[in-house]
């Protein structure tokens, strides 16, 4: 019978993590892109997080797609992993997470000027500016809300110029996001206001099933460990 190797511990998490496809998209101020590089607090949290565990910066294969693209490989590819995602129990179910990063919440928005009902009749009769399978648009669906009245965009900036040039009616997006967008987009916070909040949540970085499981388990620990040491910097300062 042959041998079977194992690859001392530090090898294999090396091993897999060269073998990763991480992904992200223009979700600021998570992560989003400025000069040609990938920027944001979740990119420098990937970054720590792979120098906790020893991990060298160059195997770190990080690249910027739009959400729907992303999120389609993340289901497809089993080397794949993506952030900044809001986590549900359905997510949870399809993907494994490691987090949380920061605490969410996913809203309806509209220009401060409408005077819009959010009873589920009423929006069924409205324009809805979502990201394709991005939280806001997978929770109006739970909620029964129909394909037809979605209007379909890119990026959470091209939501939000949308909204003001009246071009939909209200988005679904995380609140945190929209704000920056918005400002942005030379949009004041007078000019727009929450109308409904659909759901609080925490953003993690998630991937696909197939991506081993002590690699998984690896991340989540050196996650919890930076965040611990960057709470007793903070209290250090206080």
């Amino acid at each position: 019978m042959a041998q079977v190797t194992t690859l001392p511990v530090k090898e294999s998490i090396d091993h897999i993590a060269s073998s990763i496809n991480w992904m992200t998209e223009d979700y600021p101020p998570y992560n989003y892109i400025e000069s040609g590089e990938i920027k944001g607090i979740s990119v420098i949290l990937i970054k720590k997080i792979y120098s906790n565990l020893d991990i060298q910066p160059e195997l770190l294969n990080l690249s910027l797609y739009p959400w729907a693209r992303a999120y389609k490989t993340l289901q497809q590819d089993k080397n794949s992993c993506l952030f900044s995602m809001t986590h549900t129990q359905e997510r949870a179910e399809q993907f494994n997470f490691i987090g949380p990063i920061i605490d969410t919440r996913i809203s309806l928005i509209s220009l401060s000027d409408r005077n819009l009902a959010t009873h589920p009749k009423a929006l069924t009769k409205m324009r809805i500016g979502v990201v394709k399978n991005d939280i806001g648009h997978q929770l109006l669906l739970k909620k029964g809300m129909s394909e037809k009245r979605f209007v379909f965009l890119s990026t959470g900036y091209e939501m939000v110029k949308m909204l003001a040039m009246g071009r939909v009616d209200i988005i679904a997006y995380g609140e945190n996001i929209a704000k920056f967008q918005f400002g942005k987009a030379g949009i004041l916070p007078s000019q727009y206001k929450v109308i409904s909040v659909l759901k609080n949540s925490q953003l993690g970085f998630a991937c696909n099933k197939q991506v081993p499981k002590p690699f998984i388990e690896a991340l989540q620990k050196s996650l919890m460990k930076v965040k611990i040491e960057e709470l007793q910097q903070f209290n250090q300062t206080q």
